[in-house]
């Protein structure tokens, strides 16, 4: 599993370590990838992570491209956003299909709409082993796929949907 992009406290991230140190799968990991926006978080997730060997911490810039292999061979990408609305991190994993955790929103649920239930896993409330387990447990058939379509992320479609908003039509 990995958590990843730049560590702000609005994402979350040191309540992620905290929840996986309680689920105990002792071949399960956590990578947790980014460099923290300040001291202070990085000192919390040095400290939240002690004692758990599963943890593993890189917490400076990675190029993209190691961001993307990191995100590709990881079982599961754990977003736990206080308000989820966006997410590069989550389209990059989705793009190599590698499946998503994310806080409910509507706008994680459109993402679970366009991308299904194997790919997109949604919680409520705060961010627990449970649903850590659940989230695994949906999707086990695609690791290593890779790639999935994105019909509604191609340039003929978002042409289409732009033309349509110039004009003054609907897109709903």
């Amino acid at each position: 599993m990995i958590t990843a992009g730049l560590i702000r406290p609005y994402k979350r991230i040191p309540e992620i370590v905290e929840v996986f140190t309680e689920y105990e799968d002792a071949e399960a990991s956590l990578t947790i990838v980014g460099r923290p926006a300040s001291v202070a978080i990085g000192d919390d997730l040095h400290d939240r992570s002690k004692g758990d060997d599963r943890v593993s911490l890189r917490l400076d810039y990675v190029s993209d491209q190691e961001l993307l292999s990191a995100l590709a061979s990881s079982d599961l990408v754990i977003l736990n956003y206080e308000k989820f609305e966006n997410s590069g991190i989550a389209l990059m994993a989705l793009s190599v299909g590698t499946p998503i955790l994310l806080p409910r929103s509507a706008s994680s649920e459109a993402l679970l709409d366009e991308f299904g239930d194997a790919l997109v896993s949604l919680f409520d409330g705060n961010l627990s082993a449970e649903d850590i387990r659940d989230a695994l447990l949906a999707s086990p058939s695609l690791l290593g796929d890779g790639n999935p379509p994105m019909p509604l992320r191609e340039w003929p479609h978002i042409a289409g949907q732009y033309s349509r908003v110039y004009v003054g039509e609907s897109v709903r």
